[in-house]
């Protein structure tokens, strides 16, 4: 499996991590959720709060549009410093 690192400045990620953070901190996966509008969702939710976050899906479901089971999952990345704040933010989101 490929190693994750932070989406490069200018990649129009607008994650707000900085060149140190790209070096240092490998992103770590705060929390799965059912499809890519949740994952900008819950995204979204950890960069109001001021953490930088970033969204992984799986390619075969992104080109076959699945948003259920195990190809329509997106994972939420952070980086290891805000890694225990945000596994606590993403435990008040709730897609029910």
């Amino acid at each position: 499996m490929a190693q994750l690192v932070w989406p490069q400045e200018g990649d129009g990620a607008g994650n707000g991590v900085s060149a140190e953070q790209h070096e240092t901190q490998p992103p770590v996966c705060v929390g799965v959720v059912d499809g890519p509008i949740n994952g900008e969702i819950a995204r979204s939710f950890l960069e109001s709060a001021g953490i930088p976050a970033f969204v992984q899906r799986d390619t075969l479901g992104a080109i076959y549009g699945l948003t259920t089971g195990s190809y329509g999952r997106v994972a939420i990345f952070v980086p290891a410093a805000f890694a225990d704040e945000a596994r606590a933010l993403f435990a008040e989101l709730s897609f029910d």
